[in-house]
């Protein structure tokens, strides 16, 4: 895999969106890709469900094809595609925070917000790069307490209806 280059916003926003494929492993890269190739990106590798995959039983609103598709977002908005890309590029790289804790931390949100796409993706990616079933599992459960801590502290909201119909009843 290449090496993601930084370039100025202005140059982004003015070149077609183009994807580094990773044959082998999950995810895309910004960079320079063949467009015909785009839609191969994004979750193809032996870790996430093949393009022709079947829904669950009982059908799925989510198909496992459309992950492939990712790349087709700048097919009408090259533009803005292209500096989402290279935003995320960014922020995905090496920095303070490595690759893999980054995909770690990637993977945890996809489970709070529910992205089956995201899931698929980072999921072989955090196995791509040596986290284990229990490291990435921790991780989720991590997401999990803090979404239920989130739902339970909505509850004040209710509460408050709650107090303030009691005291209007009083």
């Amino acid at each position: 895999m290449q090496q993601f280059e930084s370039k100025p916003a202005e140059a982004t926003l003015n070149t077609p969106v183009k994807l580094e494929l990773n044959p082998g492993k999950s995810g895309c890269d910004p960079g320079k890709a063949d467009p015909a190739s785009m839609s191969s990106c994004c979750g193809t590798s032996e870790h996430s469900p093949s393009a022709t995959s079947a829904p669950a039983e009982g059908g799925s609103y989510y198909r496992p094809a459309d992950l492939g598709r990712f790349g087709e977002i700048g097919r009408s908005s090259p533009a803005l595609a292209g500096a989402f890309f290279d935003y995320y590029g960014k922020v995905m790289a090496d920095d303070r925070l490595t690759q893999r804790e980054k995909s770690l931390i990637g993977l945890a949100v996809a489970h709070a917000l529910r992205c089956p796409y995201c899931i698929d993706s980072l999921s072989g990616t955090c196995l791509d790069l040596g986290l284990s079933e229990a490291e990435m599992m921790e991780a989720i459960h991590v997401a999990a307490a803090l979404s239920a801590g989130i739902a339970l502290v909505h509850s004040t909201q209710t509460l408050g209806h709650v107090d303030a119909r009691a005291a209007a009843n009083h």
